[in-house]
């Protein structure tokens, strides 16, 4: 599994998103040879009529990379953090989600193969006043609908796995949680995205949006 960085701020698609794909393998002996590289296009036009989702791929002679993208209707944007207050606990993975489309769910933090091996009571433990490093922050969670925040790890002597729902508010929503031996805060930002006003009449025609 690969740790992708995510984008700081919500995305706002007025017509096409460009991702650009820069992959490499590191060979045991040093050697770096590319895997995938090049640019994927998302244009908002191409959404089917019946859903909001769509896949984009990138294919090279070494590999082929797909990319799920998802158009949201009114969003908000969640940026997420998840503190330990007291305790130590050792966090394997961190997922998020929106009620009703837990099949989109996104990996914000995985360190499954770490957290196995350590011992929380000896090393590799996140104790009082630490964070989890999610390598993902942001979520975009349609207006009307919550977010679910999924926690596995392991605390002194036991497991944990739990959900916790997030409704949209004007605030900042925090969540406090015993999981195992620790207590765990889940804290979420919520932050309007507003829409990109545009100039003149945009007709969308076929795959193209034109300016009138």
């Amino acid at each position: 599994m690969l740790a992708l960085m995510d984008p700081c701020r919500g995305l706002v698609p007025a017509d096409r998103i460009y991702f650009e794909i820069d992959l490499k393998i590191v060979h045991d002996g040093g050697e770096i040879e590319d895997f995938s590289k090049g640019v994927i296009v998302f244009n908002r036009v191409r959404l089917p009529h019946d859903r909001q989702t769509m896949a984009v791929d990138l294919k090279s002679y070494l590999s082929r990379v797909e990319i799920a993208c998802a158009y949201v209707v009114c969003p908000v944007k969640a940026t997420i953090q998840v503190n330990i207050l007291k305790g130590l606990c050792n966090i394997s993975r961190v997922k998020a989600w929106t009620t009703g489309n837990f099949e989109y769910n996104m990996i914000l933090y995985n360190n499954e193969t770490t957290s196995r091996a350590a011992d929380v009571e000896s090393g590799g433990a996140i104790v009082d006043g630490g964070f989890v490093p999610l390598s993902r922050r942001v979520v975009a969670v349609p207006f009307g609908r919550k977010l679910v925040v999924h926690l596995t790890g392991r605390g002194v002597g036991d497991a944990f796995a739990r959900n916790l729902i997030l409704p949209i508010g004007q605030s900042d929503g925090v969540i406090h949680r015993k999981m195992g031996s620790a207590l765990l805060e889940v804290k979420v930002i919520w932050t309007a995205v507003p829409r990109r006003q545009r100039q003149g009449l945009i007709k969308e025609v076929g795959d193209e949006s034109l300016l009138m």
